[in-house]
């Protein structure tokens, strides 16, 4: 935790855009830590994985397409 706030706080400093959300990278790496000890690895990771890829496919085709901004 502390070279990822060490890395945030470096970054942000250069790319504030890229931070805009900065809990999430707190917040949504303990949830996925915290289902990993109390549930099997093997589908909790799956289902990470496919929500993931589910995400950048739609972020990429809303870029590709247009509907979403280019930053």
């Amino acid at each position: 935790m502390l070279l990822q706030a060490t890395v945030m706080i470096v970054l942000s400093l250069e790319f504030p855009l890229l931070y805009g959300n900065q809990t999430l990278g707190f917040i949504v790496p303990g949830l996925i830590a915290y289902q990993l000890v109390r549930q099997p690895k093997g589908p909790t990771l799956l289902a990470t994985a496919s929500v993931s890829m589910m995400a950048y496919i739609v972020v990429a085709a809303g870029l590709l397409l247009g509907v979403m901004p280019a930053a």
